[in-house]
């Protein structure tokens, strides 16, 4: 099922770790209607969180604003 009003998410500052960050990723591939999504310090820095981001980006085209500062990728 897919969420049609979702506009906007912010979830910073909630600890997610890496593995909910590609859960979350993956799961924002298909959806259409998101253009803000905030995930500031999320402890998200991983090599496998680093690809979702990727993938997420190259196939939405809804998402207009991704907020990943402070996740220590690198």
């Amino acid at each position: 099922m897919q969420n049609k009003t979702l506009k906007s998410l912010y979830l910073g500052i909630n600890d997610l770790g890496p593995e909910a960050g590609v859960q979350l990723f993956n799961r924002f591939k298909s959806n259409s209607s998101l253009t803000k999504l905030g995930l500031a310090r999320n402890d998200l820095g991983s090599k496998n969180c680093a690809v979702a981001i990727a993938d997420l980006l190259k196939v939405n085209k809804s998402l207009r604003y991704l907020d990943i500062q402070l996740n220590a990728f690198g």
